[in-house]
């Protein structure tokens, strides 16, 4: 597989995880939503990592600090409080 394929592989699978968010968020199924939230945004995040990583395989981790500290984004001082905070789900 290409890292393209990669990339894809992650976006596609992040795409599919945000409608199942707003589909729970639409039923009011917070929890769960919040559940599915950091996994697209980990996938988001895994996708990152391929791009600008040269391994094609990112870290078996569902924490997303750690998946976006060796990538190009620089988060705010709000959206690294953000995204410790969803890390605890």
């Amino acid at each position: 597989m290409t890292k393209a394929a990669h990339i894809a592989y992650w976006m596609d699978a992040a795409a599919q995880n945000w409608q199942e968010v707003g589909a729970m968020f639409a039923a009011g199924t917070y929890v769960p939503c919040l559940f599915w939230a950091h996994l697209t945004i980990e996938k988001l995040a895994k996708a990152l990592w391929v791009q600008d990583n040269p391994g094609d395989t990112p870290p078996f981790t569902h924490n997303i600090a750690r998946l976006l500290w060796p990538t190009t984004v620089v988060l705010t001082p709000a959206q690294a409080t953000f995204v410790q905070q969803l890390n605890t789900f």
